[in-house]
């Protein structure tokens, strides 16, 4: 399977709901982040499926430690599972900022984040 095959398959599974439940949630702040646009629709569900790994990692890494707490120590299956969805999380995430900042030319730029919105900020460095 081709990687563009793979990825497109992947994206097929984000919802309409799934955009929703994973868009940022965190304001712009005005007194040190500036609006430079805002990420384009097309790019959104790879963003979400970077979100939606990693809360399956927070998931899994809270049954560890909820199964340790029982039997003192980690259920290796879990940890090699949360591990996976740490690396795929890691690596959607690093290809939405590589697409982003390709797209919107924003490669001088120190540092960039995604609010509330879908608003794309540049933060100012004071």
């Amino acid at each position: 399977m081709l990687v563009i095959e793979w990825l497109n398959e992947k994206l097929a599974g984000i919802t309409p709901e799934d955009l929703q439940k994973f868009m940022p949630k965190e304001e712009v702040d005005p007194t040190k982040e500036r609006v430079v646009g805002e990420v384009p629709e097309n790019l959104r569900p790879l963003y979400v499926l970077a979100m939606y790994h990693r809360l399956r990692e927070q998931e899994l890494r809270a049954r560890i430690m909820a199964t340790m707490l029982v039997t003192g120590s980690p259920d290796e299956e879990l940890v090699s599972k949360a591990a996976n969805e740490d690396m795929q999380a890691d690596g959607f995430l690093r290809l939405f900022w590589v697409i982003l900042r390709d797209t919107m030319n924003l490669w001088k730029v120190e540092c960039i984040g995604v609010r509330k919105g879908w608003k794309v900020v540049m933060v100012e460095r004071r």
